[in-house]
């Protein structure tokens, strides 16, 4: 087994039995199973499709694919909507567990809301800098305190 940037799971083997494709989100958009075998049960990152069910369990919670929301609060309260999936901004961030954004070896990453970009250093910087929705128009205005280590990348524009 080989997995895509979501870790979604791939065989390695050159004979296809079984391919689905899903959008950024998780939707599955072609699946398709050839030869009689057994379709893959493992799709979007990881995790195992349910045939009865149209969500994914992550572990911590479900999520739903059609709304790119999971069921349950954000265990890690790491973005504004505690029920996004990775900020809404899937093309750069997964969560492999439902626990929040897997980040870089040295506790960094990077997050996008509100037009805002910005690396942040650690959750504790992350809950601080997003969890007050005055940020944007305070960016904008030039004036904000940013936590220790936040840097922003790409300034809102007014």
């Amino acid at each position: 087994m080989v997995a895509d940037f979501y870790a979604s799971a791939a065989t390695g083997v050159r004979l296809i039995t079984a391919f689905s494709d899903t959008d950024a989100y998780g939707n599955i958009l072609r699946d398709k199973n050839m030869n009689g075998f057994e379709g893959q049960p493992h799709g979007y990152t990881g995790q195992e499709r349910k045939p009865d069910y149209e969500g994914m369990h992550f572990g911590a919670r479900l999520y739903l694919p059609d709304l790119g929301r999971f069921l349950q609060i954000d265990p890690a309260d790491q973005f504004c909507n505690s029920y996004s999936y990775v900020g809404n901004n899937p093309l750069l961030l997964i969560d492999l567990d439902g626990k929040g954004v897997n980040i870089a070896p040295d506790g960094s990453y990077e997050l996008s809301m509100h037009g805002i970009k910005a690396s942040i250093p650690n959750d504790e910087a992350s809950r601080s800098f997003w969890s007050n929705q005055k940020n944007r128009l305070l960016l904008a205005k030039g004036k904000i305190d940013f936590p220790q280590g936040v840097q922003i990348t790409q300034e809102l524009q007014v």
